[in-house]
């Protein structure tokens, strides 16, 4: 969770820099909906390698720890990780509605 929400805050601290660039590409003809799109793929793309990493290597600390004890149930843990998941989700989707919103020519 700390993870999500320091990329979060270093996202956002990125928009507040790059809202001139933002507004001088509306001015250029470049639509509210591509750049919207655009600030999607970004921030998804900044959440995406640290969640991947960190499920590989949960997914292997996992089977390691199943091979020594001999068949653990490990339910609870896939549940913990789908929950993980999902909250690093809404880290990335609140991220990148902010970012809309800080950025947008008012």
């Amino acid at each position: 969770m700390a993870t999500g929400s320091i990329i979060m805050l270093k996202q956002l601290a990125t928009a507040a820099e790059n809202r001139e660039q933002y507004i001088l590409l509306t001015k250029l003809g470049v639509s509210l909906k591509a750049i919207r799109r655009s600030i999607y793929v970004q921030t998804g793309m900044t959440f995406l390698l640290p969640i991947i990493l960190g499920m590989i290597n949960a997914y292997f600390a996992l089977y390691i720890l199943n091979v020594w004890l001999n068949q653990l149930d490990l339910t609870f843990a896939y549940l913990i990780g789908l929950f993980y998941l999902l909250v690093y989700s809404i880290y990335c989707w609140l991220t990148a509605r902010i970012y809309y919103r800080l950025i947008r020519p008012k």
